[in-house]
Formats: C-alpha cells, structure tokens, sequence
C-alpha cells in the first residue's frame, strides 16, 4: 500500500484494489469494521474512477453485503447485493454467471431474516443462470440446489 501510495497517489484504481484485498483479509480475521472501512474506501475510489456503475465496484458492493451478513445487519447486506445485481445487470445483462452468486447471497440475506419464500425465489433464479451457463448437471448449479434444498427443508418446517 505504501509503495503504491507513493507511486500512484492515494485515490489510484490499484489502491482501491489493495483495500478490497485488505477487506477481505480482515473479513477473514473476523475484524469486520476494519473490513467494512477498507471495502468502502474501495468503493470511494472506484466510484471517483469509473463512475457508479462500473462492474467492478459490484464485486466490492458482494464484498461488504457479505461483511454486514456477518455482523448481523441484513438489511445493508441486502441493499448492497441489490445495488450489485442493478450494476451487473446493466453491464452484462440478466443472465450474467455472476450475477448468479449475487442472486444467491441475496437468498442467504432472506434465509438470515427469516423471509423464505424470497431466499427459496432468489436461489431459484441462480440456478436457472446456471443451467443457462453450466448445464443441470455441473457443481457449480448443485451448490445452488443443495441452498435450495435447505431454505425449502426450513420453509416447509415453519409451515
């Protein structure tokens, strides 16, 4: 960060990328405020950069819905996996693969606030990108269907 810093300029593109991975150490650490600071400064940056809806700050956006999962507060995660789908989807279009694990965090969002049905439509919609894009049959769509398969095991018991 230092050398960057002193090369580049404190609001450089690859800055912003330091932070995200600096982000997700903490995050990994368990210290989510350090993480949360570091994935919004990233998204300072990439938003002076790009402008708002540039497709990389929609990987920092999944990166601090998923740091606000952890700490509990589903509503911000959910606002910024929204905000990630609204980007993604007018750079690549509906159907996007990576919108996918978008639409299924979003499905882990709902799962947390006790909202089911939602969790069981968003992991439907992830998977029907997947088959789109890898076929019934590959691991990356059975992950999704094994979420599926849990969020209609738990719907079905609170019924």
């Amino acid at each position: 960060m230092e050398i960057q810093t002193k090369e580049f300029g404190p609001d450089h593109v690859n800055i912003a990328t330091t932070y995200n991975n600096l982000g997700s150490a903490y995050e990994e650490m368990g210290e989510y405020e350090k993480a949360k600071d570091f994935y919004e400064r990233a998204i300072e940056i990439k938003t002076k950069t790009f402008g708002p809806d540039h497709v990389n700050i929609a990987t920092t956006y999944n990166n601090l819905g998923s740091v606000y999962i952890k700490m509990g507060e589903y509503e911000k995660a959910k606002d910024f996996y929204e905000r990630a789908i609204e980007i993604q989807t007018k750079a690549f279009g509906p159907d996007y693969v990576k919108i996918a694990i978008t639409y299924s965090n979003l499905g882990s969002v709902y799962i947390k606030m006790g909202e089911y049905e939602k969790a069981k439509n968003f992991y439907e919609r992830a998977i029907e990108i997947k088959t789109k894009t890898f076929g019934p049959d590959h691991v990356k769509t059975a992950n999704t269907y094994n979420n599926l398969g849990l969020v209609c095991l738990v719907y079905t018991k609170d019924d």
